[in-house]
């Protein structure tokens, strides 16, 4: 089954989505989801860095602050019988060592919960299959653009990319065969030697002026696609941007819910 161009909705940070908090005993992250969703969860955790299908991600790095130095390790996965510190009872938990601080604990379980929802969406569409995950990935990267941006993953068919590309080609050839043609008969049609040669002078006049047209056309394509990177750029940095507003409002708002918490302590 060929996989059309969509968008596909990751699982968020939040009520509905999953919820991280620190304690004494590690780091714990509870989610929802299904069971297949949570075999995922399972198979990236035991090897994380065979599961980057992203075009926009640089490898995740994983920071915990553990005494034994570990560079990964999560402790448990399991049914979540509680509800978490913001109330919600979630479906499932996974109980780290802590990490580093929150923001990292924020990056990696994003990329992580992105990862399994874009994994989730293409087995549901029956493009892989659950036990042969990472022997599919090079495979999937090779077809598609898997492209996450903000509260999205975009997917792109590189197939359908290089047949529009091919098909200006196409066009371009036709036309060019088309013009030849009729040159060559406007010419056969001519009878007499000065206007041949008239004919011929002219032909050649609009190849020079053609091809002066197409260097004129390639330096603006050129100076298009610096303009294009740049947006990118800019583009990408907003989105940047954006990531780590939202990573230190929720820091805050994790902070804030702390001194509550001690304050209801102290005097309750």
């Amino acid at each position: 089954m060929k996989l059309m161009n969509l968008i596909v909705s990751p699982l968020r940070h939040g009520e509905s989505g999953w919820f991280h908090e620190k304690t004494k005993y590690g780091d714990f992250v509870a989610f929802f989801g299904t069971k297949n969703f949570k075999n995922i969860i399972e198979k990236i955790l035991n090897n994380p860095n065979a599961y980057h299908l992203f075009d926009s991600h640089k490898m995740v790095s994983i920071d915990f602050d553990n005494k034994n130095g570990e560079e990964f390790e999560y402790l448990a996965l399991r049914e979540s019988f509680r509800k978490a510190r913001n109330g919600v009872q979630y479906k499932w938990y996974i109980k780290y060592n802590w990490f580093k601080d929150y923001k990292s604990a924020l990056r990696f379980n994003q990329w992580m919960f992105s990862t399994a929802s874009l994994i989730e969406h293409l087995i549901i569409e029956k493009i892989i299959k659950i036990d042969s995950i990472i022997e599919n990935i090079p495979i999937l990267k090779k077809k598609y653009h898997f492209v996450e941006e903000l509260d999205q993953i975009r997917i792109e068919s590189k197939e359908d990319q290089s047949n529009s590309n091919d098909a200006v080609v196409e066009i371009i050839k036709e036309a060019k065969d088309a013009f030849g043609k009729i040159l060559e008969r406007e010419i056969h049609n001519v009878n007499k030697d000065d206007e041949k040669t008239e004919l011929i002078q002219a032909i050649e006049a609009l190849k020079s002026e053609n091809s002066e047209l197409r260097i004129h056309a390639d330096n603006l394509t050129n100076r298009f696609k610096e303009q294009i990177s740049i947006l990118e750029q800019v583009k990408n940095e907003s989105v940047e941007f954006q990531k780590e507003n939202s990573t230190l409002r929720k820091e805050l708002e994790m902070n804030q819910s702390s001194q509550e918490e001690y304050f209801r302590a102290v005097f309750s």
